[in-house]
């Protein structure tokens, strides 16, 4: 952290992922306590099917921009701005865009100990 004790940036300074899609949010503000990314999906793109098993995170995941449906196990719930799904870590999950652009932040954690980002977002 800086001296000053904090950090600004605008999304579109933050690094990419190849490809684009994961702004990394954690990584570039010197976070160390939560992982949060900023994820960008295009009209009808997936993002990444997973659960948080083997870390034990839980997740919190922030509709910015657009719209689209969180699959959580089988069930489709409506995604986007304004709003929030907390889900717990054993539970698959996988985001997709509707017709638009959907923007979302992913906040993760684990109650009780230390944040570990995994390798992809190191």
């Amino acid at each position: 952290m800086p001296a000053q004790g904090w950090i600004r940036r605008t999304a579109d300074e933050l690094s990419r992922s190849p490809g684009g899609a994961i702004r990394f949010v954690r990584r570039d503000m010197d976070i160390n306590a939560f992982g949060v990314q900023l994820f960008e999906l295009g009209p009808g793109r997936q993002g990444f099917e997973h659960t948080e098993g083997r870390s034990g995170q839980e997740e919190l995941y922030v509709g910015l921009e657009g719209e689209g449906t969180l699959l959580i196990e089988d069930e489709e719930v409506p995604f986007g701005a304004d709003v929030f799904v907390s889900i717990a870590s054993g539970v698959r999950r996988l985001p997709i865009a509707g017709d638009s652009t959907l923007r979302y932040l992913c906040v993760g954690g684990v109650a009780g100990r230390p944040y570990v980002p995994p390798e992809r977002f190191r």
